[in-house]
């Protein structure tokens, strides 16, 4: 015959039986879930780097760009600089003829 403290005894152990089972499930489960996690920051990051693949800086592209730009602007300066001088050179005439009808 059993007595009633063999009886919780028993219940306890059958609890146990079943509640490990059912913590190694949800140990499984939350397992599954921080691998779903990795897997998610894994495959952005692969993503991110295969843009950093795809990227081509047209480098020289630009450069060129910059250098036909500045050569504009090279240009442009020695044609003010030629106009400059011309203008300089007459309005020292200026002053020369000026000077020689005084000096007459």
């Amino acid at each position: 015959m059993s007595q009633p403290g063999d009886n919780s005894s028993l219940s306890a152990k059958t609890n146990n039986q079943i509640a490990r089972p059912i913590e190694d499930f949800v140990a499984r489960i939350q397992e599954l879930q921080d691998l779903e996690d990795e897997k998610t920051r894994l495959e952005t990051h692969l993503k991110i780097l295969k843009q950093h693949e795809d990227y081509q800086g047209n480098v020289d592209e630009l450069v060129q760009q910059q250098s036909i730009g500045l050569q504009h602007q090279i240009d442009g300066l020695a044609r003010d600089q030629h106009k400059l001088e011309q203008e300089l050179a007459r309005c020292q005439d200026d002053v020369n003829q000026t000077r020689n009808k005084l000096v007459i």
